[in-house]
């Protein structure tokens, strides 16, 4: 209406109307409706029914999927919705059980990588931008990542690695995705407003939006190590970078930088 052009999402499970003109949700609704001909998004048929027999959830994986779909409405965001509704699409492809104290528990190592994709097809099928596809199959991919960056310096790796792949601003998507995760679980075991803090200090930690480099140069590298130029050199560079964001070192102190570079080269016998 008013000339708007919307997108209408529909499958079994739930309905939603979105605004491509500004992304916002105009309508969302969980359906108890088990329509299986005419799917916009067969993939997601095995995920029906699909139980998860662990001790953070109770819906089976379908369920789960869409209210946290729900919960992202919020953003008014279509590519983490998206994001989010594939996230989980590779859980019946990398099922495994197990006995623990009497009881079957379910493990879905990898779904990430496979539910990634997945999620390219579906959006290589559906003509999406190559900039939303490669947005949304890099959150499906490491959407697990923030599940277990309990360290500062675990942080400080994914951050890079946003930036790596076009924005550490990706960092707070993940945050989001995890916070629909959570909504669709019934045993909340992660601290998010202390995550959010470690997130914060971790983008601190970056300073301005540029890619971490490594505070030595190749030459004085060569010049105060003597090794010779070649694939060495990279090496040596990328432990470095490697070791900053292991320990969060000031790039100033270059006692310290030169110290992990002459102990690499030693350890690895380098010429």
């Amino acid at each position: 209406s008013g000339g708007k052009r919307m997108l209408v999402v529909y499958d079994f499970g739930f309905a939603g109307v979105y605004n491509l003109e500004d992304g916002s949700q105009l309508w969302f609704k969980p359906l108890d409706l088990q329509i299986k001909d005419n799917r916009v998004f067969p993939e997601m048929y095995l995920t029906n029914d699909f139980q998860q027999r662990c001790l953070y959830h109770k819906w089976d994986v379908y369920m789960h999927t869409v209210y946290g779909v729900d919960y992202l409405k919020q953003y008014k965001d279509p590519t983490l919705s998206f994001a989010h509704l594939f996230h989980d699409v590779g859980k019946p492809m990398c099922h495994t059980s197990k006995w623990v104290d009497n009881n079957i528990v379910d493990n879905f190592y990898d779904h990430e990588e496979q539910g990634a994709k997945v999620a390219q097809r579906i959006c290589h099928r559906l003509k999406f931008s190559k900039e939303d596809s490669k947005k949304i199959c890099f959150l499906i991919e490491n959407h697990m990542r923030l599940h277990f960056a309990h360290s500062d310096k675990s942080i400080r790796k994914l951050i890079q690695h946003c930036f790596e792949h076009g924005d550490r601003g990706l960092v707070w998507d993940l945050y989001k995705i995890l916070e629909a995760d959570i909504a669709g679980q019934v045993n909340k075991n992660i601290d998010l407003d202390s995550l959010e803090f470690k997130i914060r200090e971790g983008l601190e930690f970056f300073g301005k939006p540029t890619k971490m480099e490594c505070p030595v140069t190749g030459f004085e590298i060569m010049n105060v190590m003597g090794i010779k130029n070649g694939p060495n050199i990279g090496k040596i560079k990328n432990h470095v970078v490697e070791q900053i964001l292991e320990e969060g070192l000031d790039f100033k102190d270059k006692d310290r930088i030169w110290a992990i570079v002459k102990d690499f080269i030693s350890k690895n016998e380098l010429t």
